[in-house]
């Protein structure tokens, strides 16, 4: 008898989804500065959707901060 019922993990972020986010925001921001980074901005560079992005990096700030520890 078949389960009818899975159990599916909830979704993990996929690898290397969030180092596509930091190159990305690191071509924004360089090309830019501050102001330029948006979430959809940087979800189109990065080939992923802005909530992927907001999963990622819940502000700004953990993105900059991101950014800044990435090397």
């Amino acid at each position: 008898m078949t389960d009818r019922f899975q159990h599916t993990p909830r979704s993990t972020p996929e690898t290397g989804e969030r180092d596509r986010i930091l190159v990305a925001a690191r071509e924004i921001f360089s090309g830019g500065g501050i102001d330029l980074l948006k979430r959809r901005t940087i979800a189109d560079m990065a080939g992923v959707t802005p909530n992927t992005v907001s999963r990622n990096f819940r502000s700004r700030a953990t993105l900059i901060d991101g950014l800044a520890h990435a090397e």
